[in-house]
């Protein structure tokens, strides 16, 4: 062992050299502190891996490894084992490894972040039918930090991938997006040309078409329609079909593609609902 903490010592200062800052370097003797630590986290994994198996029945083990766990670790390490055990296990463990005041604050911290999933869960919810129906994608109502993924197609080809969506192979752009703090502001996750690698060659929309238009990764825009008559009227809103435009530092950058699909997360946002 003293063999490997020191090999790893070295990389760690052959990588400060060349690229990190020096305080970043871990030297042999905080590696050889953090050892204990290894045994440790194998022996709480290995009693999480049995509980989510079922071959254990009963929880006293776990709760020791948790309670000789420094405070700072308790709540993380805590919530990755609350997440993996069965439901009727979680909060029995949580009563076993933890006083009551902590426990308590772990609940009240559980809670809230429960709650804040379930409200935006429900808003999506609310929003995809209400897409569904008016064949209308608001994106300013969309919550921070969702995932948005649009297919854009070819007028050509639009018409014959709406049945198909996501699952068709001449998209001819996919742009994956989250959302912002600002309502309708977009950041670029990525950005990707011919997505299904279908092959076809036009001078309508070429590689060298999507090269010129394509968002830089991590690039704020706005992405909807417009009018060709009056630049003023771009909104952020998508509609199945129709052209999509975008809006960058202010700018109108009219589209040559249409919306064939669209993803919130990994929900189709003009698919039917009940």
């Amino acid at each position: 062992m003293g063999s490997a903490v020191a090999t790893w010592g070295l990389r760690g200062r052959q990588l400060d050299d060349q690229h990190q800052p020096r305080n970043q370097v871990v030297d042999n003797d905080e590696l050889e502190g953090l050892l204990p630590y290894l045994d440790l986290a194998r022996q709480i994994r290995s009693e999480v891996d049995r509980f989510v198996a079922d071959e254990a029945d009963d929880l006293d083990s776990l709760a020791d490894a948790l309670a000789a766990i420094p405070d700072r670790q308790r709540a993380t390490i805590a919530r990755d084992v609350f997440d993996r055990l069965p439901a009727d296990l979680q909060w029995v463990l949580l009563e076993r490894a933890f006083p009551d005041d902590e426990l308590r604050q772990l609940l009240d911290a559980e809670r809230a972040r429960r709650l804040e999933v379930a409200r935006r869960d429900a808003a999506t919810a609310d929003l995809l039918r209400d897409t569904a129906g008016t064949g209308r994608l608001d994106i300013r109502l969309l919550p921070s930090g969702t995932s948005l993924t649009v297919g854009l197609f070819r007028a050509v080809d639009v018409t014959a991938a709406l049945s198909l969506g996501p699952a068709s192979s001449v998209c001819a752009r996919r742009v994956e997006f989250r959302t912002t703090d600002e309502p309708g502001d977009l950041r670029v996750i990525d950005d990707r040309f011919n997505p299904g690698r279908a092959l076809f060659v036009t001078p309508e929309y070429d590689e060298a078409a999507w090269r010129a238009e394509c968002f830089d990764s991590h690039e704020t825009v706005r992405i909807g329609s417009s009018t060709d008559h009056d630049p003023d009227t771009f909104e952020p809103v998508l509609y199945l079909a129709a052209r999509v435009d975008a809006e960058i530092d202010g700018a109108l950058v009219r589209g040559r593609l249409h919306l064939g699909y669209a993803l919130v997360g990994d929900d189709d946002a003009f698919a039917a609902r009940p």
